[in-house]
């Protein structure tokens, strides 16, 4: 199963992620550090700022705003070219309608930054994104721990940071090793020498905590329990769950200096930084604040399909007609809103992130 077959983030897709716009913009002072880092002495025609898995663009706005204001502020007629980069199957129409309606009443980000150019790329990460040596800050946030297909079938679970299939594991780790090498050698080679990067990823923390497994219910297990009862009731086969399998890979902090260090890359990175960071579910925030369950239960599931949505789609069997598979699809997202109804106090997906910093040497 190819990563590239089904991965799509869904329309609306930073209004249903607000958890996600939440993380980035606890990243920006960092970023921001970044950047006046690499302004420091900055001697290239241009800056190059980019945003890689960008989504419809808006969970990063606040950030790419931001720096624009530093860079204005600091280098009024230093050019600027901003690229925002995902899957072909990305919705860009939407980022095109964010750019020119970033404050809601038509206005553009042309016209606030007279230095600026805006290009869209709709390529993996794992390609080459930018020309070489035109990357002066570049950006991903909760995209680099997809991998390009799941290596193998996890035997007992459908995510693979919720299994205990050793076996499996060390698969995984080692295509998640190869994957990280794999797109750090693409941004070398976009990078100019004193470019930064930031890269805002899931992982494991030190507690062995990670997303969806910080408070009672842990999603991942909650998935795949009634993703398998309903291979019980014969409603999808044991096949299909089998087949349903996250191609993903959250990395601990020693995977991203493994990967520095690993000796394709000698010479070309060095790693700056690397913190923990754990989020609260907004969703959860809310209702804890206002005690309203009904929109609790509405709402909250909605952010988990954006990203989730399709790797159950596609697991099932292809030769089920579409309508089935999304009417099966539908049913199990059903299942889950009552387990939320049910038991509401326990649900809420907190983001367990890495903020790791590297510079291009």
């Amino acid at each position: 199963m190819n990563t590239t077959d089904f991965l799509a983030m869904q329309t609306e897709y930073s209004a249903k992620t607000r958890g996600a716009g939440k993380v980035i913009d606890a990243s920006y002072p960092l970023f921001k550090n970044a950047l006046q880092a690499v302004l420091k002495d900055f001697d290239h025609p241009y800056f190059g700022l980019a945003d890689f898995g960008a989504a419809d663009g808006g969970t990063s706005l606040s950030l790419i705003t931001r720096s624009l204001d530093e860079l204005k502020s600091q280098k009024p007629h230093l050019p600027v070219h901003l690229n925002y980069s995902d899957l072909p199957e990305n919705d860009f129409n939407a980022v095109g309608r964010m750019l020119n309606n970033t404050n809601g009443a038509g206005d553009s980000f042309l016209d606030r930054y007279q230095q600026l150019t805006v290009s869209t790329t709709p390529v993996s990460f794992y390609r080459p994104v930018m020309p070489p040596q035109t990357l002066s800050l570049g950006f991903s946030a909760t995209a680099m721990h997809w991998l390009e297909n799941a290596p193998r079938v996890i035997e007992d679970h459908i995510h693979i940071a919720a299994s205990k299939d050793e076996a499996a594991k060390e698969t995984y780790r080692e295509m998640s090793h190869e994957a990280l090498v794999k797109i750090l050698s693409r941004r070398a080679v976009e990078m100019h020498r004193g470019a930064q990067f930031l890269l805002v990823n899931f992982g494991i923390n030190e507690k062995g905590q990670f997303l969806g497994n910080t408070r009672d219910v842990h999603m991942f297990n909650t998935f795949y329990a009634n993703w398998s009862k309903m291979a019980k009731e014969g409603i999808i086969t044991a096949e299909e769950v089998r087949n349903t399998n996250f191609p993903q890979y959250y990395r601990s902090a020693s995977d991203y200096a493994q990967a520095v260090n690993d000796p394709r890359l000698e010479g070309k990175f060095e790693l700056v930084s690397i913190d923990d960071l754990t989020t609260d579910c907004p969703y959860r925030e809310d209702f804890e604040a206002s005690g309203d369950r009904d929109t609790f239960v509405k709402n909250y599931p909605d952010t988990l399909q954006t990203w989730s949505y399709n790797v159950f789609y596609s697991g099932l069997n292809p030769s089920r007609p579409v309508e089935e598979r999304h009417k099966i699809v539908k049913e199990f997202y059903d299942r889950f809103k009552s387990d939320i109804a049910a038991r509401a106090e326990k649900h809420g997906m907190d983001y367990v992130h890495h903020l790791v910093l590297i510079k291009r040497v």
